[in-house]
């Protein structure tokens, strides 16, 4: 057979390959070339290896980094509503006060540094020291909650002492002159079998966080592929080790930008919420709501995407301004608490019963109570009613 027919043989044959596999017939095409060509080639042995680079070809994995990521690639991969993200606001409720003059004097100090105010790092920095003021609130907001509940428990289980005694003479009346006999306290009700009380994992911070996750490209018809989404947050915040991500367990991610690339962080942070509620998904945790934000430092951006893949997306803050610097700190401390109730293994609240309605219906029980989710985008401008973060009237703190 001339190499014209045995390269119209390795062609047939190769479409019948073509059936069983999601590699594009380009490159089949290009090795089934490669292979015919051989001279010396025997033909059997030409089809036997371009049917294992097919199978081997069909298992290969394409990549796409975070870096690559665009409105119209995330919408399709991940069926996000990310062209009209809707706006998000904090609740009048979750609103807080930076606890201390720290956080002020220690962005003065760096300034007084001579750190170069254009450079990420520099970002990171002032962003490190959010995150630590948040942190140590949220934990101490975590334990009294606790504290409180178990007190609510002690008050649950006790028995009121009824040891008085008393008689009821002919006429009716009552005669508590009879001193009552001394006994010792009765016990505490014994509870069904729980030796240990769940102790709720805490939500680590993770900087230089690793994450991936792949999937199926279905955005060429009959032709379904595999591809792994990636990417590097600057911070990631999961419960377990860093390995443990891949098993679903981060929450929240956080992307630092300059000043200058501020607006290209966007589409990164998004590729990193999707990465996370993916896994999520795929390890079927019980809840997939996942959030993070961007900043250059001195802008803030909170996003979300809720259990039904919508793109939530705040205003941009900036705490040079007075009343933004208390919405961005109250904007953290909501998102760390909101984040740990969003899954059983992470929740401070101890109750099963109320941690399970908090977690199954979590838009309603949780996300209702703390941030505020407009169908459109309609930036903050409603009635105080609401409850939005709009003529906020907050103690002023200058930052430079």
């Amino acid at each position: 057979m001339s190499a014209l027919g045995k390269r119209h043989d390795l062609e047939l044959r190769a479409k019948a390959l073509r059936k069983a596999s999601t590699i594009n017939t380009t490159f089949i095409l290009k090795q089934l070339f490669k292979l015919a060509d051989v001279a010396t080639a025997d033909k059997d042995a030409v089809i036997d290896v371009l049917g294992n680079v097919i199978q081997k070809a069909d298992t290969a994995v394409e990549v796409m980094t975070a870096g690559d990521a665009t409105a119209q690639k995330l919408s399709e991969l991940f069926d996000l509503q990310l062209d009209e993200p809707r706006a998000w606001s904090l609740r009048r409720t979750e609103h807080r006060t930076l606890p201390s003059k720290d956080l002020q004097y220690m962005y003065q100090k760096l300034k007084r540094a001579g750190y170069d105010k254009a450079s990420e790092a520099t970002s990171r920095i002032r962003i490190d020291l959010m995150m630590v003021e948040a942190r140590v609130v949220v934990l101490d907001l975590i334990r009294e909650e606790q504290k409180q509940e178990q007190e609510q428990e002690s008050c649950d289980d006790i028995i009121p002492d009824l040891g008085g005694r008393f008689s009821i003479s002919n006429d009716g009346t009552v005669d508590n002159s009879i001193p009552p006999v001394p006994h010792p306290p009765l016990p505490r009700k014994l509870r069904p079998s729980t030796p240990q009380k769940r102790k709720p994992q805490e939500l680590l911070v993770y900087p230089e966080l690793d994450i991936s996750v792949e999937i199926v490209d279905n955005r060429h018809f009959g032709h379904p592929k595999k591809m792994r989404i990636t990417g590097k947050a600057d911070w990631g915040l999961a419960y377990g080790t860093r390995t443990a991500v891949n098993h679903g367990s981060a929450l929240i991610a956080i992307e630092a930008k300059s000043e200058a690339t501020f607006t290209s962080a966007r589409y990164q942070l998004v590729t990193y919420l999707a990465i996370m509620q993916q896994l999520r998904r795929q390890n079927e945790n019980m809840n997939d709501f996942v959030q993070g934000f961007f900043s250059d430092g001195y802008q803030y951006v909170f996003m979300a995407i809720d259990n039904k893949n919508a793109v939530l997306q705040s205003r941009v803050y900036d705490c040079r301004f007075d009343r933004d610097i208390h919405l961005i700190f109250s904007w953290i401390v909501s998102l760390l608490r909101a984040a740990a109730k969003t899954s059983p293994k992470t929740s401070p609240t101890k109750k099963d019963t109320t941690r399970y309605n908090e977690i199954h219906d979590f838009n309603n029980n949780v996300f209702v109570k703390v941030y505020n989710d407009k169908d459109e985008v309609m930036g903050e401008d409603e009635d105080e009613d609401e409850g939005d973060d709009t003529n906020v009237c907050l103690p002023q703190i200058v930052v430079t």
